[in-house]
């Protein structure tokens, strides 16, 4: 009995690791399935729907995230005492004026009120001089939401709402437009 309950688990793990490199697999683009139609539906199945939140626009409104769905959806939490967020911010701006008509993008502000606060962001905005999008998560609504615990976090979303890709760390201008495309393709799918 001792060596079926090994086997049994051994056929557990290995079915879970399988589940696991299928998921991963869904997860970053495919190229070249010789199954696609049946890899398009398993795609679609996987994905997570955005969670909504709240945040305030540059002039103290609110703005939920469910008001932008409907279009394509990058969002990036960051924070402006953070240096790895600082040093992608270029590549967003480059992105968002070759892609802001198409393309939704959210910089949300990780505004906690000691370390950051809007005035501090706004301060750092205005001397950088970038026109992208920027919301402030004041009440930690957004990061809450999607359990940010790290900075910088950038989320793909897709026209229908669903979370197509993320990545936790700096991101370079290659990165943010492969994960474009994602949500691109996923949109005209």
């Amino acid at each position: 009995k001792e060596d079926n309950s090994k086997n049994i688990e051994s056929d557990v793990i290995q079915d879970d690791q399988t589940a696991q490199e299928n998921e991963n697999a869904t997860a970053q683009e495919s190229v070249g399935s010789s199954n696609e139609t049946e890899q398009t539906t398993q795609e679609e199945s996987e994905y997570s729907m955005y969670l909504d939140f709240t945040v305030l626009d540059m002039d103290g409104n609110e703005v939920t995230l469910e008001s932008k769905i409907g279009k394509p959806l990058v969002i990036n939490f960051w924070a402006s005492w953070c240096p790895p967020c600082k040093g992608e911010m270029p590549d967003f701006e480059e992105v968002y004026q070759e892609k802001g008509e198409e393309i939704t993008f959210m910089m949300v502000n990780l505004t906690d009120g000691g370390r950051e606060t809007v005035d501090t962001a706004k301060s750092f905005l205005n001397d950088s001089g970038y026109s992208f999008p920027v919301y402030f998560d004041t009440q930690q609504s957004a990061a809450g939401a999607y359990g940010i615990t790290s900075i910088p976090t950038t989320i793909f979303i897709d026209a229908k709402g669903q979370i197509i890709a993320g990545s936790t760390g700096f991101i370079d201008k290659d990165t943010i437009l492969k994960g474009i495309d994602m949500i691109l393709k996923e949109n005209n799918s």
